[in-house]
């Protein structure tokens, strides 16, 4: 129905269908296996310095930040020329270099995950909660069922009602409503779910702050707090039973919701090693250091100085297309799919949809009412940026959401050292081994993401080891003299083997002929700058096999070792215009290259319609 009230048309009835077009993804994930191994670290006898070379394999962006300037066109869009010293040297930071070659000594030592930048899991669900009012007695949280009815300012509010007023950002206004209190709702780690309730506030403070202007004002008129004293219309919906059941408080009907699980509860032994005891390690914080929790800290056993240009080779400036910023919401790439699950998140999965009657806008109405089950989410690993050598990095639209860069183009080389005290000769071999990545050489398709622009196919290089020296000291003559190791026996005696996901991961030609994309989906029911937007691909992804109100997801994020890492591009269009589809994919042979250049003809259910209910 039309809303007359704000002269909205009616939306055009569509439906989202797979195209003959495949994308894939630009980062896929390096699974995590076994547990971690901690020991007392061992104190080494080997000290001196690796020289390296960086060599830019496509194109870097290392903006400077301290030297942006402001365009001319658009006073929020920054132009950053490459990082520099005052003199003019092009530099690489040699905390950058160390961040990733850390990740990748993580990865293949099966360390812990040392960096956990978003331990909280959020994200919006699509049916409609209970309306409820929290309140303390005696001290305590208390949760009570709530009838929900309009608010007539005419009638004054009795002593069991409250006024809730939100915000609605679709119709620029604030909506009011009076919630009657009702009942006890008996659930367990109602203090939890409150926590959780009050960082959910908080991202919503920060996302109406970041929006600015009447959104902001409209979310500081509304009933955003938790009020100690008296009481807080929400609404609410109970997981599980007994004492596994869960509650979840959110501050509407449809909106965002906090987990009860957090990334560190999802990544069990593979936890950082900052929440331990300080003692024990793994292989990477006893290299790298840590500082624990409890105020126990390893220093470092290795320093990176920045990588000063040998070769700098001007690309000029490009604008670069728009970077989306990660979303762990995005759980059907995240994670992996929980057995007979239609849909799912960090804390618990559906297996099916009932029809039942739900009170809504003070009607009755049949809805799609989800059977859920409690289901702790399995997080699929490392996250790896794919190389591409495709250029399509660059944009004509300057806007407020992207930027302009210089570029150091291909060929450009960089050099920087590595210094290292008291390691093993294990430690050693196994560094050396990572910054190669088992191949020293210029040509090798071995590559590291540095910079900027990851996803749009920047950032891959070679890191070559020119030298490894090991300083001796003699105590006698209080002098040193200097050993050159062989670099190719360093790497052989390393003990490292590459599995199919990581070679895949590190290549160079994994994607070769493929279309690296962020997710691609277009609503032709609705033309608009958003029609195109990633988003879109989720919605088709939730909503081809289910309904706005009821998900179910069609297509999960491959495994990098997968014959076929593609997925569908999905179009909406209009009900009668819809039309069959034979959908084309890439698949990798055997050897793990591409059939006749990549195209291959295949029912694309046989790969990726998520025959993926299996336990990792």
């Amino acid at each position: 129905m039309a809303n007359n009230s704000n002269n909205k048309p009616n939306k055009p009835k569509g439906k989202w269908q797979e195209t003959n077009e495949s994308f894939v993804n630009p980062y896929s994930f390096m699974p995590v296996r076994g547990t971690v191994i901690r020991t007392d670290p061992e104190q080494g006898t080997l000290s001196g310095k690796i020289i390296c070379t960086i060599k830019a394999v496509t194109p870097l962006a290392i903006p400077d930040h301290e030297r942006k300037q402001i365009s001319n066109d658009l006073s929020e869009h920054y132009i950053y020329p490459f990082f520099s010293k005052a003199d003019g040297t092009h530099l690489i930071s040699g905390s950058s270099v160390r961040g990733v070659v850390r990740s990748m000594f993580e990865t293949i030592t099966n360390s812990c995950f040392s960096v956990n930048n978003n331990n909280i899991l959020s994200a919006r669900h699509s049916h409609q909660r209970l309306p409820g009012i929290l309140k303390k007695v005696d001290g305590k949280w208390q949760l009570f069922s709530a009838r929900k009815n309009k608010y007539n300012p005419d009638i004054p509010l009795n002593g069991d009602q409250v006024l809730r007023v939100w915000y609605d950002i679709g119709r620029q206004h604030n909506v009011k409503s009076v919630f009657t209190i009702g009942t006890p709702v008996q659930c367990s780690e109602l203090e939890k779910a409150v926590d959780d309730y009050r960082e959910c506030l908080e991202i919503y403070r920060k996302n109406a702050e970041k929006e600015g202007g009447s959104k902001f004002e409209l979310y500081n008129r509304s009933t955003n707090t938790l009020n100690e004293k008296g009481m807080t219309p929400l609404f609410y919906e109970l997981v599980g039973k007994g004492e596994q059941q869960i509650v979840y408080l959110s501050p509407a009907q449809i909106s965002r919701s906090v987990f009860h699980n957090k990334l560190n509860d999802l990544l069990g032994d593979h936890i950082s090693c900052m929440y331990g005891d300080g003692e024990k390690l793994c292989e990477t914080c006893t290299l790298f250091g840590i500082i624990s929790k409890n105020g126990k800290a390893r220093a470092s056993r290795v320093r990176f100085s920045d990588a000063k240009e040998v070769n700098f080779i001007s690309a000029g400036y490009h604008t670069l297309k728009e970077l989306a910023s990660p979303k762990t919401t995005s759980v059907e790439f995240y994670t992996e799919r929980p057995d007979n699950a239609v849909a799912w998140n960090y804390d618990y999965k559906t297996v099916r949809y009932e029809k039942k009657p739900i009170m809504f806008k003070g009607k009755s109405r049949s809805m799609d009412v989800p059977v859920r089950e409690l289901a702790d989410a399995s997080v699929k690993g490392r996250k790896f940026y794919l190389h591409t050598e495709q250029n399509k990095y660059e944009t004509s639209e300057v806007t407020k959401r992207n930027s302009t860069m210089e570029l150091a183009d291909m060929g450009s080389t960089f050099n920087f050292d590595v210094y290292f005290d008291n390691i093993t000769e294990k430690q050693l071999s196994r560094f050396v081994w990572t910054l190669t990545l088992g191949e020293n050489t210029e040509d090798s398709f071995r590559l590291y993401k540095l910079g900027h622009g990851k996803p749009l196919g920047l950032g891959s290089a070679k890191i070559i080891v020119d030298k490894v020296l090991i300083r001796n000291y003699d105590k006698e003559t209080f002098s040193y003299t200097v050993t050159e190791m062989d670099i190719d026996s360093l790497v052989s005696e390393s003990g490292i083997k590459v599995s199919k996901a990581l070679e895949r991961l590190i290549g160079l030609k994994t994607t070769e002929g493929m279309n690296v994309s962020y997710p691609i989906a277009e609503d032709k029911t609705r033309p608009s700058r958003n029609s195109k937007a990633a988003h879109q691909w989720f919605a088709a992804n939730r909503t081809a096999n289910g309904t706005g109100t009821a998900w179910n997801y069609k297509h999960v994020l491959p495994d990098i070792s997968d014959p076929n890492i593609t997925l569908p591009v999905f179009e909406k269009v209009k009900v009668d215009e819809i039309t069959p589809n034979a959908p084309k994919s890439y698949s990798f042979g055997d050897d793990g290259g591409t059939f006749g250049g990549g195209i291959m003809m295949r029912k694309r259910g046989q790969n990726n319609n998520n025959s993926k209910n299996k336990k990792k």
